[in-house]
């Protein structure tokens, strides 16, 4: 378990996979739940808290090999460049906040709210994340006056009934909102948020959305529920998280894709926008100075680099473990063809996977790597683990290591009673920072389990 000032995160063992951080977040219609893993110990947050998104499955062809007539097209084979291409979030024809405008929006009695307004404000206006976000058209943030609301809430409410809210408040004069505003509601732990079958505090802490006003016009939201999260920086982690992605995918139709041939990677990921790509880390959080505890977020440009692309990073080398995928296959992913990388593994046999280490820092650092499983569920998934994995030069043993022009070796094994179609892995790294730390870098990989 790593941890930081924010105290933990999410224990590992949920995932059977040891004893690691986990947070992963998923699409949803309406919204994106930020699930938060067992956020700070809460021990309430089950497994689908916890990262398997058993309730954020892509809906029916959302995966499909592409068509050419009534045959599905052939996968091609395909060595890819080195280095390779470096992945970068895209845009989408949704358009982003240039200026964001944040009202916090406390009820009677919040003991956090000086200290989240406060966090808030420096956050849109002075943290080293926060100006990140220029490379996605983004630019200083202000923050309102906190709100406050006297209203009784309902023990249990939906996000229909948030919508609903915030469009009373706006109707009654309680809210001001603007075309670059981003209503951030902190509901008591008195009240449950449900949102698409998912549960505030068990599955989700925190997710940011777009409601439809009156007036035809869109506007964005976020949801922090309490959870009983103390101290106050589990808080200011997860609204961080929402609040990068609701400026830089205020309508959902943004920033929320990857360059060919990562595409797949958002169901790896659970989303892949800008929060999303460093949530799954072990180390997801930063503590910044004069702000507090923040959501790290990925900088395309530290990316195309081969820097940490998620920033602010602890000062240290950077580093990557690659798999060396063997054919392009053509996709229909959400309506869109995509050009995706894979590995293609009779049910039953065994290949031996190339996996190249890639350090731009001199001298290089030397990192271990580990392969995870995360298997891709709904249409062309398996749904469930159906890989197990060796590696060469470490016999008998999980994680590898090695430095920058090393080529390691890692036997992938598709089990022989087990499910057909597309399953993915992650390989992690962990290296060192300057201050003596570790920090992880990841890179997604993906396999086709055929007859």
């Amino acid at each position: 378990m790593k941890s930081w000032p924010a105290d933990k995160v999410c224990d590992d063992a949920r995932w059977g996979a040891g004893n690691r951080a986990r947070i992963l977040s998923g699409p949803f219609t309406g919204a994106l739940i930020y699930a938060l893993g067992c956020v700070f110990g809460i021990a309430a947050l089950g497994p689908a808290g916890c990262g398997n998104n058993s309730t954020a499955q892509p809906p029916d062809a959302m995966m499909q090999p592409d068509p050419v007539g009534n045959t599905p097209s052939m996968p091609m084979p395909y060595t890819p460049s080195y280095p390779p291409l470096a992945p970068q979030v895209l845009a989408g024809s949704g358009s982003i906040l240039s200026a964001p405008r944040v009202v916090p929006v406390f009820f009677s009695g919040d003991k956090f709210q000086a200290q989240l307004t406060a966090f808030i404000q420096a956050y849109v206006t002075t943290s080293t994340s926060w100006q990140v976000l220029k490379e996605y058209g983004v630019n200083t943030g202000t923050v309102t006056p906190p709100v406050v609301l006297t209203q009784t809430l309902a023990a249990s409410i939906s996000d229909t009934d948030v919508q609903n809210f915030i469009a009373a408040r706006i109707q009654d004069g309680s809210l001001t909102v603007d075309a670059q505003t981003i209503v951030t509601l902190f509901y008591p732990t008195t009240t449950t948020i449900t949102n698409n079958g998912s549960v505030s505090c068990r599955d989700f802490a925190g997710y940011h959305g777009s409601a439809t006003l009156a007036s035809g016009g869109r506007l964005a939201y976020a949801v922090v529920p309490r959870c009983g999260l103390e101290p106050v920086s589990a808080l200011t982690f997860a609204v961080s998280h929402e609040l990068v992605e609701a400026a830089t995918d205020p309508l959902l139709s943004a920033y929320n894709d990857l360059n060919d041939p990562y595409s797949l990677w958002t169901l790896n990921y659970g989303g892949v926008e800008i929060g999303d790509m460093c949530q799954n880390l072990a180390d997801p959080a930063f503590s910044e100075k004069n702000v507090g505890v923040l959501a790290r977020v990925w900088s395309n440009t530290a990316a195309a680099a081969f820097g940490n692309p998620c920033v602010p990073a602890a000062p240290g080398p950077s580093f990557f473990s690659i798999p060396v995928h063997n054919q392009l296959q053509v996709i229909q992913l959400n309506n869109k063809l995509r050009n995706i990388e894979q590995i293609s593994i009779t049910a039953g046999q065994t290949v031996t996977l190339d996996v190249r280490m890639l350090s731009p820092t001199k001298p290089s650092p030397t990192w271990s790597v580990t392969p995870l499983e995360v298997p891709l569920p709904g249409a062309g998934g398996t749904g469930v683990s159906a890989l197990s994995f060796a590696w060469v030069e470490a016999p008998g043993k999980q994680t590898a290591s090695g430095q920058d022009g090393v080529t390691l070796h890692l036997k992938i094994t598709a089990n022989a009673s087990g499910p057909l179609g597309y399953t993915s892995f992650r390989l992690e790294s962990i290296g060192p920072t300057t201050a003596g730390g570790q920090t992880e870098t990841d890179w997604v990989g993906f396999v086709v389990i055929n007859k």
